[in-house]
């Protein structure tokens, strides 16, 4: 059986509700836990970087900055908090109390199929999780469970994550070889470790058409996802599979002149017939 991002991390360990809603975030934090965290962070970057690389198919390098508080993070990084308040990549590392770490989407330095993976890169998203709790979190701080997803808006789900205003924040940017950088931020501890994640579902194109309000309908159409064209399908042999060689021919069940189908996440949007633009291939859409 295959459990969502939220169901799976429900089982997480954390205060109930009415014990939160009665009281301010108070993280009670070791003295030198920021300071170690820091440490942490910066003899783990080269690792995370590579974590991060592998699993997103882009070459990119996680700068580690400075170490602060929540609340004085938020008056010293206007800018900063602004590009968090969009869409990114969110990974939760479950360590009793809960670290996260953010990335903006901004600059395009994320790849368009974050917000909206399949079932092989969400294991991916999966696996680079766990490292990054390995790579960037002190000994002490044991992550498990691990998880990733990209989602709408940032700041909407830390705010269900509670963190406490003297939560330790660790600066820093995820840049692209080319140069682009985009803001990150880990934070340790999360209260609602939990709670972050209800926010993060998969991304899907049904969602445009669902009631919802006009801000989320405008971040919807905003976000860039994949489409593909579909030739034809068939299913083969392995043994067939393997035996298929230069001049093999392969023979489906459509017709040469049948349309073929303009495909969203796995899902069949319209149909349509090729042409010709310029020397570049095209689709001219027939029907939905």
């Amino acid at each position: 059986m295959t459990y969502s991002l939220a169901q799976r991390l429900r089982s997480l360990p954390c205060r109930k509700r009415s014990e939160v809603s009665n009281s301010k975030p108070n993280s009670n934090l070791p003295p030198d836990i920021a300071a170690e965290l820091l440490a942490a962070c910066r003899a783990g970057a080269l690792r995370a970087g590579w974590a991060l690389s592998r699993a997103l198919d882009i070459p990119v390098r996680l700068v580690i900055r400075e170490s602060t508080n929540l609340a004085a993070w938020r008056t010293q990084l206007p800018a900063n908090q602004r590009a968090l308040q969009g869409p990114g990549l969110m990974v939760l590392m479950p360590t009793g109390g809960a670290a996260v770490l953010l990335v903006s989407a901004s600059n395009d330095v994320l790849p368009e199929w974050v917000f909206m993976a399949d079932g092989l890169q969400q294991g991916r998203l999966a696996a680079m999780a766990q490292e990054l709790g390995t790579a960037l979190l002190p000994r002490r701080l044991v992550a498990r469970d691990c998880a990733a997803a990209g989602i709408l808006n940032l700041a909407a789900a830390l705010a269900c994550g509670r963190c406490a205003a003297d939560a330790v924040c660790i600066s820093m940017s995820l840049t692209l070889a080319d140069g682009p950088a985009a803001p990150a931020l880990l934070i340790w501890p999360l209260e609602q470790p939990a709670a972050v994640f209800e926010r993060a579902e998969p991304v899907f194109v049904e969602r445009l058409r669902q009631p919802a309000s006009a801000d989320c309908r405008a971040e919807l159409r905003r976000v860039n996802v994949p489409v593909k064209v579909v030739l034809a399908q068939t299913r083969l042999a392995v043994q067939r599979i393997v035996e298929l060689a230069p001049g093999s021919i392969l023979r489906f069940g459509k017709s040469y002149q049948a349309p073929l189908e303009l495909q969203v996440d796995g899902r069949r949007l319209v149909t349509g017939h090729c042409v010709e633009i310029g020397r570049r291939l095209g689709l001219v859409i027939s029907s939905r």
